[in-house]
This record gives C-alpha cells, sequence and structure tokens, in this order.
C-alpha cells in the first residue's frame, strides 16, 4: 500500500505513514443516498415515538421501518474494520512491548547466553556489548559471560582483561581461573600461569590447576667452581617430563629425557640446559647450570729426615694423607704414578741417593715434587756390602736352597739375584740389607719380596722381618 499523502511504502499491517506520518483512513468515503436513507428513517422512527407518547398509547407496540440494506452493510463493514483495527492496535502493542523486552539489558543478555549457548561467540560478544551500553554497572555474571564469549571468539587478550577485572571483584572461582589459564595458554604466556596459580588464595583451586604450571627444572647443585666430582639431580614441580643437553643447545622434547642423577667427573668445564614439559605440552622456561671442576692439588708431601750426611742409617718416611698416594724415585727423576709407590718405611740407601717423592689425589692430581739427598756411609764396618752378598749366596747354597753361587735351582728356568743397596739400625746393630731377586732368561728381574741382613761389624747372616709400621726385625739365620 502506498501513502496517499507523500506515496510511500507502508508495510503491511501498519495504519501510518512511517515517512509523513499519514493516518490511513478506515471508514468508507462518505454516500449521500445512504446518509439521506438513514436520516428519513431516523425521522419516521422519532415521528412514531411522538405520536404515541401524545394519546396516551404507551404500551402499544412501535413498529420500527426495517434499516435499508445499504446502511447494515455500511454498519457491518464499519465494525469489522473496528475490530480489525483493535486486533492491528493489540498486535503492535505487544509487538512494541517484545521489541523493547527484547533489547533491554535482561534481554540481550538473555539472548547472548542463548548465543553463547549454541557456540555463536561473535553474536554473543556483539549483544552483550550491547547491554553493557546500557548499564554503568554490569553484573559479574554478566562480566564471565563476556570474558567466557571473548574466549570463545578467540579474543584472547581481552578475555585476560575482563577476567582479570573478575578476578578482582569477586571471590575467585573456578570458572575464573579456567578462562585465564585458557586464555593465557592460547597467547603462550605460561609465566602469567605460573604467578597467577602461585598467586592463588585458595588451596583447593591451586590443587585444581597446578597441573598446569610450568616452572623451570630445578637443580641439586648450584652453577660454581668445585674441586671435586659431582653428582646433579633434577626435579620438576609437578608432573611431567624433563628434557636436557650438554652441548650449549637449547633442548625440546626431542632431547634426551631426565632418568637419572648426572655425573660430572674430570677437571673442566661442564654445561647442562634442561626444561620440564608439563602433561598438556606446555613448555617451561630453560634452567641452565655451569661447573667448573678444578681439582684441587695436594700439599707437598712431608719426607723425614731431611737432607745430609749419614753415618747410620735411618728409615724414610712419607706422611700420605687419606685419599692420597705417594710415588718417589732414587735416580734424580721426576716421580709419577708409573714410579715406585711408597707404602711404608724405606730404608736408606748406601752413599749419594737423590730421593724424590710426591702426592697424587684420587682425581689423578699430583703435588709438587719435594726431593731428599742423603749421603749414607757407614760407620767403621766390618765387611762390605760385597762381602754380605757373597755370605748371603753361600750360605743358601751350604742350606741345599742354591745349586750354586749363581743363583741356580735345579728345575726352575732362570737365577736368583742378591743386591745390596741399603741398611737398617736395629738397637746399636746396624745391618746390610740384601734383596733377592729372580730372573727369568730374556726378562728383567723382578723382586721376590725375601730380605736377608748382615751384620757390618759381626758379618754373621740373619733373617728379616718387617713390622706394620715398616721398620725391620731381625733373627739369626740357621
Amino acid at each position: 500500500m502506498k501513502c496517499p499523502r507523500c506515496e510511500s511504502e507502508i508495510p503491511e499491517g501498519y495504519m501510518y505513514c512511517f515517512k509523513c506520518g499519514y493516518a490511513i483512513q478506515i471508514v468508507p468515503d462518505y454516500d449521500v443516498d445512504v446518509e439521506k436513507s438513514m436520516d428519513e428513517s431516523r425521522d419516521r422512527i422519532a415521528g412514531s415515538m411522538g405520536n404515541m407518547f401524545n394519546e396516551g398509547h404507551a404500551e402499544e407496540t412501535i413498529e420500527i421501518p426495517v434499516v435499508n440494506k445499504e446502511v447494515q452493510a455500511v454498519r457491518k463493514t464499519r465494525i469489522v474494520l473496528i475490530i480489525l483495527a483493535a486486533f492491528v492496535f493489540l498486535a503492535l502493542l505487544f509487538g512494541f512491548n517484545a521489541y523493547n523486552k527484547s533489547n533491554s539489558y535482561d534481554g540481550l543478555v538473555e539472548r547472548a547466553a542463548n548465543a553463547y549457548d549454541e557456540e555463536e561467540y561473535e553474536e554473543a560478544v556483539i549483544l552483550l556489548e550491547k547491554a553493557m551500553a546500557k548499564e554503568e554497572k554490569i553484573d559479574n555474571d554478566s562480566l564471565l559471560l563476556y570474558a567466557q564469549s571473548l574466549l570463545g571468539n578467540e579474543n584472547y587478550s581481552k578475555a585476560v582483561e575482563y577476567y582479570l577485572k573478575l578476578l578482582g571483584n569477586d571471590d575467585p572461582s573456578a570458572d575464573i581461573y579456567s578462562g585465564l589459564i585458557e586464555a593465557y595458554r592460547e597467547m603462550g604466556e605460561y609465566k602469567k600461569i605460573n604467578a597467577l596459580l602461585l598467586g592463588c588464595p585458595d588451596e583447593t583451586l591451586f590443587n585444581m590447576f597446578k597441573g598446569y604450571m610450568t616452572l623451570p627444572p630445578q637443580f641439586s647443585v648450584k652453577s660454581g667452581t668445585y674441586s671435586e666430582d659431582l653428582t646433579v639431580e633434577v626435579t620438576s614441580y609437578n608432573e611431567g617430563a624433563i628434557y636436557y643437553t650438554f652441548d650449549g643447545k637449547d633442548p625440546s622434547s626431542t632431547s634426551g629425557r631426565y632418568t637419572k642423577p648426572f655425573e660430572f667427573k674430570g677437571e673442566g668445564k661442564h654445561f647442562i640446559k634442561a626444561i620440564f614439559i608439563n602433561k598438556f605440552g606446555m613448555q617451561s622456561e630453560i634452567s641452565t647450570a655451569t661447573y667448573m671442576i678444578s681439582y684441587d692439588i695436594p700439599d707437598d708431601p712431608e719426607v723425614s729426615p731431611e737432607s745430609g750426611g749419614y753415618l747410620y742409617p735411618s728409615y724414610i718416611s712419607v706422611d700420605v694423607p687419606e685419599g692420597m698416594k705417594a710415588y718417589y724415585t732414587t735416580d734424580g727423576t721426576e716421580p709419577d704414578e708409573n714410579s715406585s709407590e711408597y707404602t711404608q718405611k724405606l730404608p736408606m740407601r748406601i752413599g749419594d741417593t737423590t730421593y724424590s717423592f710426591i702426592l697424587v689425589s684420587d682425581k689423578g692430581v699430583s703435588s709438587n715434587v719435594v726431593t731428599r739427598k742423603y749421603s749414607l756411609g757407614i760407620f767403621n764396618p766390618t765387611c762390605t756390602k760385597e762381602d754380605a752378598v757373597n755370605y748371603v749366596t753361600a750360605s743358601l747354597v751350604a742350606t741345599g736352597a742354591l745349586q750354586d753361587i749363581y743363583g741356580t735351582v735345579p728345575g726352575i728356568q732362570g737365577n736368583y739375584r742378591y743386591i745390596c743397596e741399603t741398611a737398617a739400625k736395629e738397637g746399636n746393630r746396624v745391618y746390610y740389607l740384601i734383596d733377592e731377586y729372580f730372573q727369568e732368561p730374556g726378562k728383567k728381574m723382578t723382586s721376590t719380596g725375601t730380605v736377608y741382613a748382615v751384620d757390618v761389624s759381626s758379618c754373621m747372616l740373619y733373617r728379616t722381618k718387617r713390622g706394620p709400621d715398616g721398620e725391620f726385625y731381625f733373627s739369626l739365620f740357621y
């Protein structure tokens, strides 16, 4: 239908023009003949009524002429149009009220909630923003719905903004923490999840969400310089896996997985990097440790007696701390771990000798070399050390221990050799010490551990035995 005044289109069901306000006429146009017939009928009815009262025939029946068919039709049309107009008015009224209700604050929130349930998150956001524009103060339930809709619409940063407002305005709830954690997770802000949960005042909520935390792994030993080998354990705060590297590269889920403590041995720098990945696949920051292992150098060995000239032999002793070993040479060269090991007191060598000593720690680190120079001359001997060797071989041949003075033994390939290089003192007696060796054909001599002794004054032969302190004890040879 077009407006008679401005010819604008009028929507179906409406009785006025939205553009110019013109009201549509619902009563038929004026018809002169119909109106004239209706007037004549009214006059006849009025005349009949007047005659009845004047002649005193009030109780007689008045015959009302039948209204013209055209009048009846007009009346019916008017009634229908009035009823129709009433229905249109009521429809408009109810429609307007429904529209107002649907676009009120509560109506918009309700529509947004329905949209959220239908996963129409963008529509929910639009409706809630319209609702929020109508109110100065928004209730927390609507704010939560808005934050959840933003999260569903993948507007994570804005969702975080409103979740944080809720966190500050209300008692903490699982919905708020769940939404914040999800938003931070999507943004890769794992540190903020850690901070959020570490600051959570509610133990129940903390326990509910602590599995999302990605605190960096912890090392049992701090970075630094150490003089010992290290055993380092790596721990995580909660359930998940630890991955590591030793080559300086950043670890990932394809790196080595930590299963047992690390052993760092040997001098030098040792590096370790580790990450923690929780059961949700979220990765922590990298933890790094650097260990410098530099073993302590042992103190210089304490050797006695001091260097000097001696007329009587003295035992040479070295103080060996626990966990260390002592090595020595007697030819003036520097000793190492391949040299003779000092295990007990040493008898002094006859003549001029330079002793060199070192201590070696259990880590293989050597001390400085300590030297001692001794000059031992036997005071007033009756026999020489060569005589002492001959006494030993002759006595062994006499007892049948040897076949001849060359150290031959029947049925054995090789010969026994006897060498006198040292001397020892017991009480007032001084003894030459003669060490026994065995030499197989084409091989070096090896010590048998047997030591004989000859008194430098009486030239008598003695057997020897060493006590726990390393000193010799003597008994006559029979």
